[in-house]
């Protein structure tokens, strides 16, 4: 700080210069300044004019220094805080004369070294080199303020996609803050924050800070956006702990994953949420595993590690175009496989599933190399759930227990032949040629002595294989387990309906083979998709005998009833198995002699059921039902027959709670079955409750392709009162024995059909007289020496 000794007399040589124009070539005065404020260590305008004198009458002097000071006027006292010598500027015009003037304009720095205040001036001098004199001017008054200093700044980066950006100023008394970034960003306040991060919000973000009008110099903060989650197992190796991944969060479908190889955990996704990843990389010598969950893909896979979905499922959920590589999964094999993919997902390697393949939406292409996997635990399926198609081949199995005798087949494929079957058979008996494929035709007729005559509906089948409906194939002697294996483009969608007839033939009886025409189980009790017009709601399941290649038993289904105990031998119920063939039958007529039938499907009925296999099944059935079987003795094969109870029901048949009883061809097995009212032989049989006081009897028939000694055995009595009385009668013999008391009988039998001999009543009380389980008028008994007739 100095005092300018010349300030005084400023205003004298002022008044001096007006009177000796004659020696004074130039004056400067009009001092102004760009602000009246400024915020140190900022800069400020200072312009200035300069006149020519009469001195120098023809040009400007540029050759004169300007002396640019700022200071407080006190009286006549300037005290000055900072000066500064500039140049005459470049562009100084180069002539005029007396009277001419210019603005000239410098760029003058406030250092911090000024104490803040508001009452500063600047004056401008400069010496004539002509006169000597000195020249100054005042600017008006300006006030000085200080910058705030640069806050500090932070972020939380390295942030991830789809996670949140936070930026934090440090705090600064009575500031405003201003923020600046990638793209044009701009924010205001001390800590913004910007969530779902994307890539293109990475890069450098600057903070100014103002206070009281000034505004700081910026503080700059690099903010870093990892592309892809990279897994640390720091903590354990559950997926869905957030602590073991880099950005401390779990992934989701907008970021990429990379497992990365050298670690000592390694992620397991099993309990929890869901899995999901855009792009997944495992890296080599690392692992990933799927159990029991689900792991959500919207991008690419690349695996040069393990990536075991054995017991897991993976989904495809992308919205671009997404391809499947080859050895993406360990071994080739996956539990579950979800697409949901409205551009579709395409598969260029190898893929076997085991448990099922689902199409939400878009498209499958296999690349001609799926594979659905059968074992003894299920076979694979594809649910029909989903809008998708599969498109390509796709390989599908069924595994069976034990090769031996008739299978009856459908195939889920639009292409399918006889000759696919020819790796696991032979189509002819190599010793007899007797034939080993069939399908049935219910319409069939031989030619004996010129008379076309009625004939069982078994017809040697070459050639195409048609969809939905059912064939009988001989896999031979050989009691060893097999796996079927066939491969075609899938059925999917309506399958094309068909017109079914009953000519009331004798051995065909209206009955149809039909099949399973989807890689999945279907449900015969579905509320939607199946048509069944004049179609009895029984359906018929065969099993092969153990003995002969050429012989088997049959099993039948309706309303919830199974002729087979679905707890023991799992044969019939409702859920009929992928590739599975099965009896249904067009109703009877007493008026007309040809009844037609209109029999389809669509997706609807199809259903996910890993419980199924080829005549498996379980039920969970709450009607009052008596479970009997008739075998011969010594031989563990019963042939079951059903009767249940129904308030709906009547004593003759009822296509929707009735089922016929198809004859076995097992001479080991006899066929048994009650007779109704109006001569139907049935497997199962609904029938009214008895009234209190009331005997029910329902005939029994028994066919025997030989003679011996049998046995009639009352199996189960569920949902029924263990007071209910079930009484066998055997009109042969007069026997009458309670079977809920002794539920085992024990006869001889000759070979042949026996339809008079025995018959079952019910009845809620025990019987007392004989006379009325025969048929007789009254009962005679000798007691205490006394006959007594007993009406």
């Amino acid at each position: 700080m100095r005092i300018a000794p010349w300030l005084p007399c400023l205003f004298l040589l002022a008044t001096l210069f007006l009177g000796l124009p004659s020696t004074f070539a130039q004056t400067l005065d009009n001092v102004t300044i760009s602000s009246n404020s400024i915020c140190k260590p900022d800069s400020i305008d200072v312009t200035f004019k300069i006149t020519n004198g009469n001195g120098n009458p023809k040009n400007f002097t540029n050759t004169t220094n300007y002396l640019i000071e700022i200071g407080t006027l006190s009286g006549n006292t300037f005290t000055i805080f900072h000066s500064q010598n500039y140049p005459p500027p470049s562009n100084f015009p180069s002539g005029g004369k007396n009277g001419d003037f210019t603005f000239i304009t410098k760029n003058f720095t406030i250092p911090i070294t000024v104490s803040d205040g508001n009452n500063y001036q600047v004056i401008v001098s400069s010496t004539n080199p002509t006169s000597g004199f000195t020249n100054s001017s005042l600017s008006p008054i300006l006030e000085v303020k200080s910058k705030p200093n640069r806050p500090t700044i932070s972020n939380n980066g390295p942030v991830c996609i789809g996670e949140t950006l936070q930026l934090t100023a440090s705090s600064i008394l009575g500031a405003t803050y201003n923020w600046e970034g990638p793209n044009g960003y701009t924010s205001v306040g001390r800590t913004p924050s910007r969530s779902n991060v994307t890539a293109a919000m990475a890069g450098v973000y600057t903070v100014t800070a103002t206070v009281d009008g000034c505004t700081s110099d910026g503080t700059s903060t690099d903010v870093i956006v990892n592309s892809s989650f990279n897994w640390t197992g720091n903590t354990n190796s559950d997926w869905n702990t957030a602590s073991n991944w880099a950005c401390n969060s779990i992934p989701n479908l907008n970021l990429d994953v990379i497992i990365p190889g050298g670690l000592t955990n390694y992620p397991i996704l099993n309990s929890g949420a869901i899995g999901m990843a855009k792009a997944i990389q495992v890296n080599s010598g690392a692992t990933l595993t799927i159990i029991d969950n689900t792991l959500q893909i919207a991008g690419s896979v690349l695996n040069s590690g393990t990536f075991n979905s054995l017991n897991g499922s993976v989904a495809f959920v992308g919205t671009a175009a997404q391809s499947i590589p080859s050895n993406v999964f360990f071994n080739n094999r996956i539990r579950n496989l979800i697409i949901n993919n409205p551009v579709g997902v395409s598969s260029s390697g190898n893929i076997e599933i085991t448990g099922f393949l689902r199409v939400d939406n878009g498209n499958f292409n296999t690349g001609n190399a799926l594979s659905l996997i059968s074992n003894a635990t299920q076979t694979a399926l594809i649910d029909g759930s989903g809008t998708g198609e599969v498109i390509g081949l796709v390989s599908m199995q069924r595994y069976l227990d034990k090769a031996f005798g008739y299978k009856y087949f459908s195939s889920p494929f639009q292409n399918s032949v006889v000759d696919d079957f020819a790796p696991y058979m032979d189509f002819a008996d190599p010793t007899t040629g007797f034939p080993h494929f069939y399908r049935y035709n219910e319409n069939r007729n031989i030619n004996i002595n010129d008379t076309l005559r009625d004939a069982t509906g078994w017809v040697v089948h070459t050639g195409n294989l048609n969809i939905a409906e059912g064939y009988a194939l001989n896999f031979g002697t050989t009691s060893n387990p097999v796996i079927i294996e066939l491969s075609g483009e899938v059925n999917n969608g309506p399958i094309v309906e068909r017109s079914l007839l009953n000519h009331h033939k004798t051995y065909t009886k209206g009955f149809h083979l039909i099949g399973n025409p989807y890689p999945s189980p279907i449900d015969w009790n579905a509320a939607n998709g199946w048509t069944k017009n004049n179609i009895d709601d029984g359906i018929y399941f065969f099993t092969a005998s153990d003995t002969s290649q050429y012989t088997g038993t049959y099993t039948a289904y309706v309303n919830d009833i199974s002729t087979g105990d679905p707890l023991v031998d799992g044969r019939s119920s409702n859920i009929i198995p992928s590739m599975q063939g099965f009896f249904i039958k067009v109703s009877d007529s007493n008026t007309q002699d040809l009844v037609t039938g209109n029999f389809g499907m669509d997706n609807d009925v199809r259903v996910t059921d890993f419980n199924q296999q080829f005549l498996k099944s379980q039920i969970v059935d709450q009607k009052s039902v008596i479970r009997l079987e008739a075998g011969f003795n010594g031989s563990n094969l019963k042939d079951p027959m059903v009767i249940y109870f129904s308030p709906y029901a009547t004593q003759n048949f009822e296509k929707e709670m009735d089922a016929h009883k198809l004859m076995n061809t097992d001479p080991a097995v006899p066929s048994f079955y009650n007779i109704t009212e109006d001569k139907k032989e049935l497997a199962i049989n609904a029938i009214p409750f008895p009234e209190s006081r009331i005997y029910k009897k329902i005939p029994l028939g028994i066919k025997a392709d030989r003679s011996g000694e049998m046995k009639i055995h009352l199996a189960s009595m569920e949902n029924l009162s263990p007071n209910f009385n079930i009484y066998l009668i055997d009109h042969s013999k007069s026997i009458g024995q309670n079977l809920s008391r002794k539920p085992e009988y024990t006869f001889n039998i000759e070979e042949g059909i026996h339809n008079a001999r025995f018959e079952l009543m019910f009845s809620e009380e025990k019987i007392t007289n004989p006379a009325i389980a025969f048929n007789e008028p009254f009962h005679v008994e000798v007691r205490n020496g006394d006959v007594i007739v007993k009406l």
